[in-house]
């Protein structure tokens, strides 16, 4: 079972679980970066995911900084 909020310019999809899962989806969503997400989309345990309706609502840096 995994867990999914809209909001209006994107989706979050949640993994609470101890297995990895997959989400599909219908049409275009893109990631934090802004680089196109293609479904299904696969998430680890205890993980998930923000799909970005919009790229252009993609936040822009210096807001965003990526992890590694």
């Amino acid at each position: 079972l995994l867990w999914r909020r809209e909001f209006t310019n994107a989706a979050v999809v949640v993994n609470p679980n101890q297995e990895a899962a997959t989400f599909e989806f219908r049409g275009s969503h893109f990631d934090v970066l802004g680089k196109p997400l293609r479904s299904p989309v696969s998430l680890g345990p205890h993980s998930g995911v923000l799909l970005i309706n919009n790229q252009e609502m993609v936040p822009k840096p210096p807001f965003l900084h990526e992890v590694k």
